[in-house]
């Protein structure tokens, strides 16, 4: 009996992903991946290795901390990063409009220091997410 139940569930879950797609260019006249990729011009997000490449190559000036443990430091850390632990974030020596990327292990800890920043009034905050995203040389301390 659990197996045919589980076979119902996962037939309605197949036909209802397959039917349950957008509204299509020619029903609204806007094509959706245009106006996805429009709106996403206009923000800056950091939380790409590309995008943060591109930062790190503009000439911009710009804060990069690592928000993990000095213990997980010493494993590699991207060149250029502050370590500066998650707990005390607001140790940061950066003005309210700085761009500051923050990374950790995962994106958890740097999502928590972004939001302990934004508090703040820290206004150009954002989380690269884990070091794992990191496809360029690794430093050592």
């Amino acid at each position: 009996m659990k197996r045919f139940t589980i076979i119902i569930l996962m037939s309605l879950y197949i036909i209802f992903s397959c039917s349950a797609g957008g509204v299509s260019e020619s029903e609204s006249g806007v094509n959706p991946e245009t106006q996805i990729q429009n709106v996403s011009d206009n923000l800056p997000d950091y939380d790409t290795y590309p995008e943060l490449v591109e930062l790190m190559n503009s000439g911009a000036e710009y804060y990069l901390v690592d928000v993990r443990t000095a213990g997980e430091v010493a494993t590699g850390y991207i060149p250029g990063a502050l370590n500066i632990s998650h707990e005390n974030i607001l140790e940061i020596e950066a003005e309210k409009d700085d761009i500051i990327v923050l990374y950790c292990r995962s994106g958890n800890r740097a999502g928590v220091a972004l939001r302990e920043l934004e508090a703040e009034g820290y206004n150009n905050v954002y989380n690269f997410g884990g070091f794992s995203k990191w496809e360029g040389e690794t430093a050592y301390p």
